[in-house]
């Protein structure tokens, strides 16, 4: 019995460790990074975790208001071919140390949208779409 505990404990433990976050740009009050060792390649479209980690009492949002964002999860696709992504989940990490998964509909999951240039979302791109596994 101890020796099952210790094994889903050390189970637990290495995949919580096995994020590899790679930060991919920095502007304004956010840092933006993705985990490499999410990426998922599917012919021109590359999809991977990203986490923005934003200064401390700098990131009001619109989806819950009155609550301060310290750090938001997202999965993202990126279609590198026709420069477009879509982020199709998101969790906010709040200052207050609550958190929650946001609703597929406030973030219009399916829709893609251009990439911006020279944006945050523009660096990740180019940084993920140049990126080869090893």
């Amino acid at each position: 019995m101890k020796w099952n505990i210790m094994l889903a404990l050390l189970l637990a433990c290495g995949t919580a460790q096995a994020a590899d976050w790679v930060q991919t740009g920095y502007g304004g009050n956010t840092r933006y990074f993705v985990d490499i060792s999410s990426v998922k390649i599917v012919g021109t479209h590359r999809r991977v975790w990203g986490k923005a980690v934003f200064d401390p009492h700098s990131e009001l949002n619109s989806f819950y208001p009155g609550r301060i964002v310290a750090s938001q999860l997202e999965f993202t696709e990126y279609d590198c071919k026709n420069d477009a992504f879509r982020v199709t989940a998101m969790t906010l990490n709040f200052e207050d140390g609550g958190a929650v998964t946001v609703e597929p509909y406030r973030i219009a999951q399916n829709s893609w949208a251009p990439i911006p240039p020279d944006s945050m979302v523009d660096s990740s791109a180019g940084f993920i779409c140049a990126w080869k596994p090893k």
